[in-house]
């Protein structure tokens, strides 16, 4: 779920993640229990290479590891196993392939887990759940975890009120405006067309009922920011254009919800069979 922002600090969180797809399906069956699927791709230059080295006074001094503002760890089985727990307790990686596209690298990858009460709703739908007062963050809360009602009928429940920040309490960020360097606006207008995420939840079985703005059959999407669709529909080419010529400043995206989806209730339920 992702919380209004002012435009400056959405456009910030997308350039800083580098463009990454993220697909992620959380499948409950009647017990209770389930897997989650996950496929994802980033640009190759993101990810923390140690291998490459440079100087780093510029001057031909001693080289050393290559600093990044953002590096993300190569996508490794051992990697991805170890970060099964970070889901909750119980949760193992069952399959796991590299994938490549072109300037994108990433993985897919299966986890199994027997109870999605122990499965952190904060964690599984990339939300963060603060920091403590030594600056650290904080472990997640068992409060917001996913619940379940096991029965003829079972009930998947997702908290998704999340606790927000004052719009004068959020920082301002520095982008580019239309009249900064165009180089650094077209490596922010790239990062953003590749930008593609989804968090959804899946049933093993038919749903009943559900309070979900976003039902697709047995499916119901959380949320989703398909900036890379987005970019690609004609009805917003030019507001697309103006921006790449650095004629208008960019905002947050139109409320289109083909591509941008952000469910509103505070607690998410899915009653099935």
């Amino acid at each position: 779920m992702i919380p209004p922002l002012r435009p400056l600090i959405f456009l910030a969180i997308l350039w800083l993640s580098a463009g990454c797809e993220i697909d992620r399906v959380l499948t409950i069956k009647p017990d209770g229990s389930g897997q989650i699927s996950e496929r994802f791709l980033a640009a190759r230059d993101s990810y923390l290479d140690k291998a490459a080295a440079v100087a780093p006074d510029g001057n031909g001094g001693a080289p050393g590891p290559r600093a990044l503002p953002v590096g993300l760890p190569l996508p490794t089985a051992e990697f991805i196993a170890k970060r099964a727990a970070e889901f909750g307790e119980g949760v193992e990686l069952v399959s796991f392939k590299k994938i490549e596209d072109g300037d994108m690298m990433g993985y897919e990858a299966a986890f199994e887990f027997p109870d999605v009460t122990k499965i952190h709703a904060d964690v599984f739908l990339q939300q963060s759940t603060g920091n403590g007062p030594d600056g650290k963050p904080l472990p997640p809360d068992a409060a917001r975890n996913f619940q379940f009602t096991k029965g003829d009928v079972s009930e998947l429940r997702i908290p998704l009120k999340f606790a927000q920040k004052k719009k004068e309490e959020i920082p301002t960020t520095a982008l580019p405006s239309p009249d900064d360097d165009p180089k650094q606006r077209e490596a922010m207008l790239n990062a953003i067309k590749h930008y593609d995420t989804r968090m959804a939840i899946r049933v093993q079985g038919k749903i009943e009922e559900t309070n979900s703005h976003f039902r697709e059959d047995n499916l119901v999407v959380v949320n989703e920011m398909n900036m890379k669709g987005l970019f690609a529909d004609p009805k917003y080419a030019q507001e697309i254009k103006d921006v790449e010529a650095g004629k208008t400043q960019p905002a947050e995206p139109p409320k289109d919800d083909r591509y941008i989806k952000d469910e509103s209730v505070d607690e998410l339920r899915i009653r099935f069979r």
